[in-house]
């Protein structure tokens, strides 16, 4: 695992960020590379994750996450990290990411559960998908 990301890390990933020309005029170039970084950041990460073997071991996700996010991710990062963990179909994975993301009591919303359930309709575990549903909808509603 190498350092934690941050922001001069990420501009170096990055040295030249394009400009679209339909691109908000108020999006400054800062946060463009603020936004590069972070996505550097979870695409490391989940690289990262996808060498883990099984059996998997929730601590060391978990130590694999606080590393990268040592003040914990926000909600878009969150979202990234379980999306994409899902669509690879590493869906053991994503559902630590998930349980860390409570656990911790980081900010969730929908899209970071249907990004999950999502991933567990398209494998076809249908019960997994109705459970976490369930554990959605109480958590969402709580906050």
């Amino acid at each position: 695992m190498g350092a934690p990301c941050t922001l001069s890390s990420a501009a170096a990933s990055f040295p030249r960020l394009e400009r679209n020309s339909r691109c908000d005029p108020r999006i400054s170039d800062l946060d463009l590379a603020q936004s590069a970084g972070k996505d550097s950041c979870c695409h490391s990460l989940i690289q990262s994750l996808r060498g883990l073997t099984a059996p998997l071991r929730p601590d060391t996700v978990f130590a694999r996450l606080e590393h990268v996010f040592p003040s914990g991710p926000d909600l878009r990062s969150s979202v990234l990290v379980l999306r994409e963990l899902a669509n690879e179909k590493a869906l053991d994975i994503a559902s630590l990411v998930l349980s860390w993301l409570e656990v911790k009591k980081y900010e969730l919303d929908y899209y970071c559960y249907n990004a999950v359930i999502s991933g567990y309709a398209k494998a076809g575990m249908w019960p997994k998908a109705l459970q976490l549903s369930t554990v959605m909808a109480q958590c969402v509603v709580q906050s």
